[in-house]
């Protein structure tokens, strides 16, 4: 069995990104610094853990075989994330409460809160647990029915059609005509349009071997990321009415910062396979400290990111530690592989 540490290691990064994103570090010191960083830099990091779990799940797909051959084995994965899902918006749920309390808005919204923890997230910071529950689904049903190349055009053309209501949604003048959706799904920022694309191409990189070296690699990730930051100061006017980060060129800067990662060889230790939970507790906790710490924003953007890092990955260990006293933490994050001493990447 191979154990991909570098991709690990990755998903620890990708997830301090992550609060990056949300906590603006640079703000304080330089605007443009700051929208290189949550704007380029960081936005690698949610379409990053799409195409890892996607290429873990490609895994265990067996694509030429029937659909209800490999069922069980998703319903198994998709219990897992919901699990995950569910005690996570139980956690946030005092924090609804109290935003509800505060904002005076009759029981009208709840079915608001019920209408975002379906399509959007219950909390915001919780969105990708729901877009991946979904892209899995879709992904599935979508290597099941038809070719590997088709299933990455077809997921290719949804996650345009994302970005271009996403980021670029206050370029078009004909806006009304997406009110209908908006209303309904309220973003694009979901399993459908961003996330089935990016599953589908980790479970197609699990089906197929690199033809290219570590150096070409590298090479077209750096120009990748060059593309990617000149697409994105291209809009930095915008006022990103729908949200921001969804680009176009996180397609080939997400794929070759995983080809690059996927042949970085780290030796197992035990420490590491506590890694892939401890990332995932510091994406879906970070919110908490968000919510506690957010004064602290005024004063100082950089001690209000280290803040919250310091305060969510404190958490994380501590969930992680508890969790091999008291079992039913494990639904928090899943779980962790047992360690193998003989067993090295």
């Amino acid at each position: 069995m191979k154990y991909y540490n570098g991709i690990d290691v990755a998903r620890v990064i990708a997830a301090f990104l992550v609060v990056c994103v949300h906590t603006d570090p640079l703000m304080t010191y330089s605007t443009t610094g700051n929208y290189f960083l949550v704007s380029v830099l960081a936005r690698l990091a949610v379409p990053f853990f799409f195409v890892v779990s996607g290429f873990f799940f490609g895994k265990k797909l067996h694509v030429d075989k029937p659909f209800v051959s490999d069922l069980q084995m998703l319903f198994s994965i998709l219990k897992k994330l919901l699990m995950i899902y569910i005690a996570w918006m139980l956690i946030y749920l005092p924090l609804q409460f109290l935003v509800w309390v505060r904002s005076g808005e009759s029981w009208t919204y709840w079915l608001s809160f019920l209408q975002k923890s379906i399509f959007e997230g219950s909390y915001y910071t919780l969105w990708y647990l729901t877009a991946l529950i979904f892209a899995t689904a879709f992904s599935y049903t979508l290597f099941k029915l038809l070719k590997p190349q088709t299933v990455l055009f077809v997921t290719l053309c949804l996650f345009i059609v994302g970005t271009l209501l996403q980021s670029y949604y206050d370029v078009w003048q004909v806006k009304d005509l997406f009110s209908s959706y908006y209303a309904i799904f309220l973003t694009t920022r979901n399993g459908v349009f961003f996330g089935s694309f990016f599953v589908s191409l980790g479970i197609f990189i699990s089906k197929r071997k690199s033809t290219l070296s570590q150096r070409w690699n590298i090479g077209l990730f750096f120009i990748s990321l060059l593309l990617l930051s000149i697409e994105a100061f291209q809009l930095q006017h915008l006022d990103f009415t729908k949200g921001s980060g969804m680009w176009l060129m996180l397609v080939p800067a997400t794929y070759f910062l995983f080809k690059v990662l996927q042949n970085v060889h780290l030796r197992d230790g035990k420490f590491l396979r506590y890694l892939r939970p401890f990332s995932l507790l510091v994406y879906v906790s970070h919110g908490l400290f968000l919510i506690v710490f957010n004064r602290v924003f005024q004063i100082n953007s950089v001690v209000y990111f280290f803040i919250v890092l310091f305060g969510t990955s404190l958490l994380s260990v501590g969930v992680i530690y508890w969790s091999t006293r008291f079992p039913l933490l494990k639904k928090l994050y899943g779980g962790f592989r047992k360690y193998n001493s003989r067993r090295y990447y």
